[in-house]
């Protein structure tokens, strides 16, 4: 569940029932076409947990590649967990007492999504700042020394971005560590039925 919100919050997006944007009847996650094993890790991985539909379909005239998953349920779940638009996308507070497994699956998730690695770092980037905050605690709090930076591109009225770095061979190494072929740590159900009555009315 951990690695499926990782990926979300890196890449995704909602499609809505309303025009006001307050119903989510899907979600939206664009990759590029070499990350093909992403999506399906992640549309099998809704389908066995959420009984949700997927579709992966390639964008025209684009390397990339888009994954839907229709279900309002799973959809607003998601919008309580991770809100909305790139600038106020933030983890909710109920995620930081999920498994130890569960929270390295969001970083996991992320750096897959949205991270890139040069010369021995990992980088992450995000134009919220509460997300990059969240995201420092976590990986603080599983012993990663992490830094964030701040920068403001030159183009005229850009928003702020904030940049998550850390070792890369740290990283590696953690992550086998820590999940195997046989476990699948990361892909594994969590619970989450008994929340429910929770984040309809948070």
């Amino acid at each position: 569940f951990g690695y499926f919100l990782g990926v979300f919050l890196a890449e995704g997006s909602y499609i809505w029932s309303d025009t006001k944007h307050h119903t989510p009847k899907a979600l939206n996650i664009g990759l590029h076409e070499q990350e093909y094993d992403i999506a399906k890790r992640v549309g099998e991985y809704v389908r066995k947990a959420f009984n949700a539909s997927y579709k992966i379909k390639k964008v025209k005239n684009k390397k990339a590649i888009i994954i839907n998953i229709y279900g309002r349920v799973l959809s607003k779940l998601v919008l309580d967990l991770c809100g909305c638009y790139s600038v106020k996308k933030r983890l909710h507070n109920v995620i930081f007492n999920f498994p130890k497994n569960a929270l390295l699956g969001i970083i996991h998730g992320y750096l897959d999504g949205d991270g890139w690695d040069e010369k021995k770092s990992m980088y992450v980037t995000t134009c919220s700042q509460q997300l990059c905050n969240q995201l420092w605690y976590i990986l603080n709090s599983l012993d990663f020394v992490t830094t964030i930076t701040s920068y403001q591109p030159k183009a005229k009225n850009h928003k702020r971005y904030w940049r998550l770095t850390l070792s890369y061979n740290r990283y590696n190494t953690y992550i086998k560590s820590h999940t195997s072929p046989d476990r699948q740590q990361f892909f594994r159900t969590i619970d989450v039925s008994h929340l429910s009555d929770y984040f309809w009315f948070c």
